[in-house]
């Protein structure tokens, strides 16, 4: 990444919070809903398919 769009993209980062936290917030949930998503396919039931996906979001490191 060019130094330019790091700049920019930690001015966005700083002048629209709100709209970072939002877009990330989206995103998360979005990464979630598929890992439930291939619980299922694989046969959980729907508990335990979002009991996994969040103990496993919870297990990924950062």
């Amino acid at each position: 990444m060019r130094w330019a769009d790091k700049i920019l993209l930690q001015l966005r980062s700083l002048f629209r919070r709100h709209e970072v936290e939002h877009e990330l917030g989206a995103e998360l949930r979005f990464h979630f809903e598929q890992q439930i998503e291939e619980n299922l396919a694989v046969g959980m039931s729907a508990e335990e398919a979002r009991y996994e996906a969040r103990r496993t979001k919870n297990a990924r490191p950062p």
